[in-house]
């Protein structure tokens, strides 16, 4: 709705960026997708990866977009991420994966 409102009403070459305004945690987003997940999965960090200069925190401002094309956000992101694994476990069951079979 909001990429539609945009082309309707937002200026071209402009950016613009569709998201609640507040910031969540990589963290938060991995437990949230371990729990839709139907297998157990394990998580290792590799410490090598981590980057100590790394801002804490990042977030979007949508209020471009909202005052561009009177976009609001109004879907959550618990509810896009059960989309994300609902589709993924139909592709991957359309595949044959073990994606769809519980494992410990």
């Amino acid at each position: 709705r909001g990429y539609h409102l945009l082309l309707e009403r937002g200026k071209p070459g402009d950016v613009y960026q569709l998201c609640s305004g507040r910031a969540v945690s990589i963290e938060s987003i991995l437990q949230t997708l371990m729990k839709l997940s139907p297998i157990s999965i394990q998580v290792k960090v590799d410490q090598s990866r981590l980057r100590s200069q790394e801002a804490p925190a990042f977030w979007g401002d949508p209020t471009k977009a909202q005052n561009a094309a009177g976009w609001k956000p109004n879907y959550s992101l618990e509810a896009a991420l059960q989309d994300l694994a609902v589709y993924w476990k139909d592709a991957l069951r359309t595949t044959g994966d073990a994606f769809t079979r519980k494992t410990g």
